[in-house]
């Protein structure tokens, strides 16, 4: 990595928000280098950016760096500081592709346990409980199947 120490400071608080799967850390310079060389639209402060990417949405800001465009970020050309550039977006690139399937995997999982956690809760409200498919044919929802194939709770 032959960077400045300013772009290794701006890699390694990169590194740090997405391993930390939130850009809450985000410094300054992340987030210009960020709006300047990486494709992404400027908001109107460092903060506002944060909410953008909050939450599920930071799958949007990793994928940001999977789209084909993003190649164009790695093509600078000119000066001799469009070199650093491309190194860092290249080097960026490489470590969401390195991390994006543990990732996605990650918050497939917290959007499953959401999911679960609301139909829980709905279960309890109406006095029911859920059971796994895994723990076998239990069922606690008094049913009948009306004619036309539909479940009826009563």
């Amino acid at each position: 990595m032959n960077l400045s120490k300013e772009k290794k400071q701006i890699y390694q608080n990169f590194k740090k928000c997405i391993d930390e799967r939130s850009l809450e850390s985000m410094k300054k310079p992340l987030y210009q280098h960020l709006n300047l060389y990486c494709s992404f639209i400027a908001h109107y402060s460092i903060e506002g950016f944060k909410y953008k990417y909050s939450d599920f949405r930071f799958l949007d800001f990793i994928n940001n760096f999977l789209q084909p465009y993003f190649q164009m970020n790695l093509r600078y050309s000119g000066k001799e500081r469009y070199k650093e550039i491309n190194e860092l977006n290249y080097l960026m690139q490489q470590y969401i592709i390195e991390n994006s399937k543990q990732i996605q995997y990650e918050f497939e999982n917290r959007q499953i346990r959401l999911k679960v956690e609301k139909l829980r809760v709905l279960a309890e409200e109406l006095g029911y409980y859920i059971v796994s498919k895994e723990q076998g044919n239990k069922v606690d929802i008094n049913t009948t199947i009306e004619s036309d194939g539909q479940i009826s709770l009563f």
